[in-house]
């Protein structure tokens, strides 16, 4: 399940709003945020570079995305889940003005936790990598509920298309049968 927090900020990076998600993600309060300037909660901000797209957006009005495969994360805390590649919550960050008819007033930040897709990732990896081909075939499945599948023969088997010759997209065979019972039955007497 993707989990998602949210705050805001002024234009001067005051924090004005912490939600519960962000607060159940990183740890940090809604009490201990609001109020605070966003480099006294971050003081790292500036080191890594990342201010000036807090800045950018602000006098821009551009939207930034921070990727984990570049940035890993905005808050410093621990995973949800433990995790055996990263010991920092990975996060994929969107940081976008907020509007006041013509005038930015501020920022809203969304913070996704990205730790279990990237870790799933770097197992699925892992397991291409192998020699055996068995282990790869096994190696990555899931479902459509998000649990893992061991094996490539639990996935239902895919409907047959019948179609043109051609590689023109084509109905699976059962709707052509449906199709095929419609028409005969408008002819019938």
């Amino acid at each position: 399940m993707t989990q998602i927090g949210v705050f805001t900020t002024d234009t001067q990076l005051v924090i004005r709003v912490w939600d519960a998600t962000l607060a159940r993600l990183t740890g940090i309060s809604e009490e201990s945020a609001l109020g605070r300037d966003l480099t006294a909660l971050l003081p790292d901000l500036e080191k890594r570079g990342l201010l000036k797209r807090f800045q950018r957006s602000l006098k821009e009005g551009v939207v930034e995305v921070l990727a984990p495969a570049f940035h890993h994360y905005l808050i410093p805390c621990a995973p949800v889940n433990p995790s055996k590649h990263f010991e920092k919550m990975q996060q994929r960050v969107t940081i976008a003005p907020l509007r006041d008819g013509d005038t930015i007033a501020g920022l809203i930040v969304t913070v996704e936790d990205v730790t279990d897709r990237l870790e799933h990732e770097r197992e699925l990896s892992t397991h291409l990598a192998e020699g055996d081909e068995a282990a790869r075939l096994q190696g990555g499945r899931r479902d459509r509920a998000g649990g893992r599948r061991g094996d490539v023969r639990q996935l239902p088997p895919r409907p047959r298309r019948v179609g043109a010759a051609d590689g023109r997209l084509a109905r699976p065979a059962d709707e052509h049968a449906r199709a095929d019972d419609r028409r005969h039955d408008k002819c019938t007497p």
